[in-house]
């Protein structure tokens, strides 16, 4: 909801703004997919956005939602919606 103040999501840790679209590109699931391929075992696969000229503090960090759950020792019900 446009305009809401606070999380979407009540959680502990993080503060959650979700963001739904009837479609996301392909290439960040590519890029993930990717770096699900390079990850070694045990590691967290993740892609790093940069826009060339910004600070890299505020780079975007991309993940699938199942190994943010699991880092943070949570389970997460995948319901499609």
């Amino acid at each position: 909801v446009t305009g809401r103040k606070g999380p979407d999501i009540a959680h502990g840790v993080l503060a959650p703004e979700v963001k739904s679209r009837s479609k996301v590109p392909q290439y960040l699931y590519d890029w993930l997919a990717q770096a699900r391929n390079g990850a070694p075992p045990g590691r967290l696969p993740c892609v790093i956005l940069h826009a060339a000229g910004r600070p890299h503090a505020g780079d975007l960090v991309i993940l699938a939602l199942s190994d943010l759950a699991e880092l943070l020792g949570v389970t997460h019900a995948d319901n499609n919606q």
